[in-house]
This record gives structure tokens, C-alpha cells and sequence, in this order.
């Protein structure tokens, strides 16, 4: 408590909260200017006859990296950084400190350059960044139209989006694409509408992330959530899985799934699919890979269960049918379904390459049109952690297992880097489609490059007229030189 001299005036009770800067130096560097120091937020509570104190740091993202760091990593006002970090957006240099106000039950610290914090108003605990639009979380933006819509200029024939989420625990991640909403679907049918009329095939791939659920982007740590995201307002959520076994000693544990879960579940894939449907989307993928929940069921190491949902092959695999069956229920016949499985998860005593070709010939009977074949994933957060050392074409052999063996059409990926190469695993007939990834971040002209080179398309007339016209008099032209 604060030393009072003279009195209170009569009933003046309650809590005043001040916000300024504060802590200002950090490794024997001080700021400039007094605008740059970190917030402080203070509580004066008044009980009519004392005052009591208490103040608190505000933990943005700022804070948090630089304490980690035991220096200024980031520009300010009046000061600049040593070796400053590249800026992805304001809120990296969100001090907090400029005012605190009282709104709808919560306490925020501001700035004027970025987000508002969270505070706790008893405790002043920073609760994260506040969100002021929740519904639009996973809705794609201007970003997702040009990163998909380039793939379609580029001549690709079939453009995936990747795990848009049913439901919001779902995401794998804070920064996931979703489609559970009439605002999801109106966002992708923006999207949808580009990639048609440059003569692609819209697809989604439709995810539920499971046990991997509430991570880290790939990019920040592709493990669990931590102080860093905890700063920035990314705060983990609970996650279901088959049992209650987390993907690693350190991350979240799951609940595990009740039967009621499992058909809320099911019905946001197919609750999705129809979204999809009316976005204008003409192909939908159920991802089942890669450790997230349908490949979570499906797996003995991270499903234990002893219903009907668990135990051997046909029990483990009963949640990926029973969600194929609803898709295939709400998803138009004229329109393929795909799935794609990690045809071995990467675990000696896990999932086989056996298992998918009789999971193949199940879901061929259930109304899926193709496998996509990709592997691992099931114990870590990367897809391909054990088993074949990731060369060119390493998951080939799955795909030629499922079309050969399985008897239903196969979509081969992964490290499929030639044109050359793409065009003999289909000649040679190990799998019916190829799908092309992180070569195409690399070229997203890949399709129209491999044209070339197979001397497909010696005139350009695949690309876009705005592009073809040009490129072909400029080879004409240095055909003459």
C-alpha cells in the first residue's frame, strides 16, 4: 500500500490504471527517447481509505524476443537496433505503452502503431493480443489469391489449396486456412472464380490437424506454441485426438475423441465439402497424412482406443470411412474426391504400406476417385521424419503400389523436381497424376516450363495471351540473331 497524507475524499473507490513507458535499457544499451521504452501498466486501487499499488510489464512480442535475446533486436523511434531482425509487420515493435483503457470487461494497453494487449485487470497479466474479429480467422485474403492464382497462370492443370481446416480447433496453426463458415467459402469463391478463368481446376484439401493442432508456422519452430507466440496474442486451444498421447514429450496432450466428438467431427468434413461445393471448388481432398487426425486413427502408435473406432486395420480405419462416406454424401458424383494417406507412417510397429493398399480398395469401393501417396509424419512434426532418405521420387513406389496393387487411380508427390521424370513415372504407368510442391514455391511456372522442355508447347500458346505473345516473337526473334 501507498502512504496516504491528508484523506481520501468520501467515497472515491475503485481502480485508476496508468500506462507509460518504462525499462528502457537492455546489454548496456539504453533508448534514446523515452517513447521507446516498454510499457508499464500500473494499478492505483483506492479503497476510501488507502491506496494500493501494483505495476507490471506489458509481455508483447518485443519484449519477450529481446529478453530472450538480452538486447534491443528491434528499430524504435529514436533508436536504431545492432543487427536489427527483418520486420514482418508493426506489431513486432508493439511497445504497448501509450495508454490502457477499460472496455467490455477486458483491460488494454495501446499503441498507436498496432495491436491492443490483453491485460488481466486484477493481476495486470498480459493475456495475449486482442482479436477483434474471431469469425474472420483461416478466411483466405489477397495473399492466398495471388499465391494459388500464380499456379494457375503458370499452367498447372489441377491447384490445390493446402489443409483448409472444417472447425477452428482444427488448424494446425494460428495462420491455417479454414472453410467452416459462409465467410470462408465467400472468401475461396474469389478465388475459385481467378483460377477457372485462366483454365485451372480449383481443388481444396480439406484437414482437421488433430493431435497437431495449436503449433508453431514451420517457419517460427514447427513445434509447440511458446512464449514468443504466447506474447503475440497465439494462444494455444485444447486439441482432441483418437487417445490422449501427445505427438512428443513437451506438447500439448489431447483429450481423447468421444463418440460424440467423432460425429461432430465427421459431419464438419461434410458440412465443409458442401461449402466447398458452393465456393465452385471441383475437386476435395481429405487429408489424411502426415499425422493429423484421419492418419492419427489410422495409425496403431497414436491410436489406442478399444471401441469400435480402435483395435485392428478395419476399426482404426472406421473414422476416416465413416468421414469419407459423409463427404462422398454432400459432394456432387460428377466431382472427384481424393484422400491422401501417408501410405507408410514412418514407424516400425505403425501403419504399412500393406494397410494402405487395403485402405485403397476400401475407399475405391466407398466412391473415392484417387489416393495421393505421400509418407511419415505419424511422431513428429515433419512429414517425412523416417524411412526412405527423401530423394528424387522417394514416394513413388506408394503410388505405384496403390494403382497396381489397389486398384484404384494414384497421385504420386514428393521430390519430383524433372519434367523428365514427372513424364516417365506417367509412361511407365506408376501412377495416374502427378503433384508438384515445393518445386513449384521454387517455379510457379513449372507446368508451362516442362511443356518446353518436353516440346509440348514450342509457341508459348499455353501461357497466358498477355505473356505467350511476347515470349514467342522474343524467340523468334533470337532465332534470327
Amino acid at each position: 500500500a501507498l502512504p496516504v497524507r491528508g484523506r481520501l475524499p468520501r467515497g472515491l473507490v475503485g481502480t485508476f490504471y496508468r500506462n507509460g513507458p518504462a525499462h528502457h535499457e537492455r546489454g548496456g544499451r539504453r533508448y534514446r527517447h523515452w517513447f521507446d521504452g516498454d510499457g508499464m501498466v500500473q494499478a492505483f486501487r483506492l479503497d476510501g481509505a488507502a491506496i494500493g499499488h501494483l505495476g507490471r510489464t506489458v509481455e508483447t512480442a518485443k519484449l519477450v524476443a529481446e529478453e530472450q535475446a538480452g538486447r534491443h533486436r528491434f528499430p524504435a523511434f529514436g533508436t536504431p537496433a545492432p543487427e536489427p531482425i527483418a520486420l514482418r509487420g508493426p506489431d513486432q515493435l508493439n511497445a504497448a505503452n501509450i495508454s490502457v483503457l477499460h472496455h467490455g470487461g477486458e483491460l488494454l494497453a495501446l499503441w498507436e502503431g498496432g495491436s491492443a494487449h490483453r491485460l488481466d485487470p486484477a493481476t495486470l497479466a498480459t493475456r495475449g493480443r486482442k482479436s477483434w474479429r474471431a469469425d474472420l480467422d483461416g478466411v483466405a485474403g489477397d495473399w492466398h489469391l495471388v499465391h494459388l492464382g500464380r499456379y494457375a497462370t503458370g499452367g498447372a492443370g489441377l491447384v490445390f489449396t493446402e489443409a483448409a481446416a472444417v472447425e477452428r480447433i482444427g488448424r494446425i496453426t494460428h495462420g491455417d486456412l479454414g472453410i467452416w463458415s459462409d465467410t470462408h467459402r465467400d472468401a475461396l469463391a474469389r478465388i475459385v472464380g481467378f483460377l477457372k478463368t485462366e483454365g485451372a481446376t480449383p481443388a481444396i484439401q480439406l484437414a482437421h490437424a488433430g493431435r497437431k493442432a495449436s503449433m508453431q508456422r514451420p517457419w517460427e519452430g514447427n513445434g509447440p506454441l511458446g512464449a514468443e507466440e504466447f506474447a503475440r496474442g497465439e494462444t494455444a486451444w485444447p486439441i482432441q485426438a483418437p487417445s490422449a498421447d501427445p505427438v512428443m514429450d513437451g506438447w500439448l496432450e489431447p483429450t481423447a475423441m468421444s463418440t460424440g466428438d467423432i460425429a461432430r467431427v465427421v459431419q464438419a468434413f461434410a458440412d465443409s465439402a458442401r461449402l466447398a461445393d458452393q465456393a465452385g471448388f471441383e475437386v476435395v481432398e481429405i487429408h489424411s497424412a502426415h499425422g493429423y487426425l484421419c492418419a492419427s486413427y489410422l495409425s496403431p502408435v497414436s491410436n489406442r482406443r478399444n471401441d469400435r473406432y480402435g483395435g485392428d486395420r478395419v476399426g482404426r480405419s472406421r473414422f476416416l470411412m465413416e468421414t469419407v462416406e459423409a463427404v462422398r454424401a454432400v459432394w456432387p458424383d460428377g466431382k472427384p474426391l481424393f484422400v491422401r494417406v501417408s501410405a507408410v507412417d514412418g514407424s516400425p510397429d505403425g501403419w504399412s504400406l500393406d494397410d494402405t493398399v487395403a485402405l485403397a480398395q476400401d475407399l475405391k469401393a466407398a466412391g473415392v476417385d484417387v489416393v495421393d501417396c505421400s509418407s511419415g509424419g505419424i511422431s513428429g512434426p515433419v512429414t517425412a521424419a523416417r524411412g526412405p532418405l527423401p530423394g528424387p521420387g522417394f514416394q513413388v513406389p506408394y503410388a505405384e503400389a496403390v494403382k497396381q496393387r489397389g486398384g484404384i487411380a494414384s497421385q504420386a508427390v514428393g521430390m519430383i523436381l524433372e519434367p523428365e521424370h514427372a513424364e516417365a513415372i506417367l509412361q511407365e504407368g506408376r501412377a495416374d497424376l502427378i503433384a508438384i510442391g515445393r518445386e513449384a514455391l521454387l517455379d510457379p511456372y513449372w507446368a508451362h516450363h516442362a511443356a518446353r522442355v518436353l516440346q509440348a508447347d514450342p509457341e508459348f500458346q499455353a501461357w497466358p495471351t498477355q505473356y505467350g505473345w511476347w515470349l514467342h516473337r522474343r524467340e523468334q526473334a533470337m532465332s534470327r540473331a
